[in-house]
């Protein structure tokens, strides 16, 4: 509403607007200006103090999981693995709003059970936004639910929303294989010839763990073995021994003895006792003098366990 000056109204109040606009740069100077007003009866000036504007780059990123095992918010995924294995998990940042940076301006926050790993930078030579963030195997725990927690942020301090990412782990086993039928003496056959003698096992025993329980774990073979039988004859005048490596020996049919205390090389460690078994070394079988030639059968019995702490 217009009103003219009068005795109640004595005074009038003139304001001057106008609009700062930032350039290109992060930053622009506004310098200083003076303004005046003349009239009939009064003159005045109004100064105005130099100020800066800053350029107004708000940015809203937001990070979400790719791949199989994502949910459809695309910020929890899972995994389940039967033994230990390397995990790549891929995902993609988004720019929503404001200038998007590249990959090599953007880096990745990664937290595996709540302890923080080395951030890793995105590569320029993948898509804009996108990335591969790789577990390995010896980074998971076994028998659990291995939790993985990312975000982002880029060369300006804007950042990202969390994702999770969760890898469970069985605990792994232990899986002893044995050969049901081995031979002594079928290979290359020797007659007996009234002394003593000491037979290798033929080509056809296997004796094999197969260990996934991780790498370090350790583990105690024993075996034992019964008399030598016959379907024709009396007992075998012969019994098995077992020669570590160490040069004890154990009779077998005398009880049960240990056979060898093996620590795990790798996640997926598979060993074949027999592979290292010789003249001196290994299952033998010490025949006596007064052995009587022929077919005779004895059960050996192998047990798998953990080692003593």
């Amino acid at each position: 509403m217009n009103q003219e000056l009068s005795s109640t109204n004595a005074s009038a109040t003139i304001s001057f607007t106008g609009k700062a606009v930032a350039g290109s740069d992060s930053e622009t100077t506004v310098a200083a200006t003076n303004s005046s007003f003349t009239g009939a009866n009064a003159i005045t000036q109004a100064t105005l103090n130099g100020f800066k504007v800053a350029k107004n780059d708000d940015a809203a990123m937001t990070l979400s999981l790719t791949g199989e095992g994502v949910d459809a918010t695309g910020t929890l995924g899972s995994q389940k693995l039967t033994k230990p294995a390397d995990v790549a998990v891929t995902g993609k940042i988004t720019y929503t709003v404001g200038t998007a940076d590249t990959n090599s301006n953007l880096t990745l926050y990664p937290t595996l059970n709540g302890t923080p790993l080395p951030t890793q930078t995105l590569s320029n030579n993948d898509a804009a936004g996108t990335f591969t963030y790789k577990l390995n195997a010896s980074q998971l725990l076994s028998g659990q639910d291995n939790e993985l927690t990312l975000y982002a942020t880029d060369s300006k301090g804007h950042s990202t929303n969390d994702v999770g990412y969760t890898v469970t782990l069985s605990p792994g086993t232990r899986e002893l294989a044995v050969g049901t039928r081995s031979t002594f003496n079928a290979d290359n056959p020797v007659d007996m010839t009234g002394t003593a003698m000491t037979l290798q096992p033929d080509h056809n025993w296997d004796v094999t763990v197969n260990d996934t329980k991780g790498k370090g774990d350790k583990w105690t073979l024993t075996a034992a073995a019964t008399p030598f039988i016959s379907k024709l004859r009396d007992s075998l005048s012969a019994h098995l021994d077992y020669v570590t490596s160490d040069g004890s020996v154990s009779n077998l049919q005398a009880g049960a003895a240990k056979v060898m205390t093996h620590t795990a090389a790798s996640d997926d460690d598979v060993l074949n006792v027999a592979d290292d078994w010789s003249d001196t070394q290994g299952l033998l079988l010490k025949v006596n003098s007064d052995a009587t030639q022929g077919a005779y059968y004895s059960t050996v019995t192998w047990t798998l366990g953990d080692a003593p702490a």
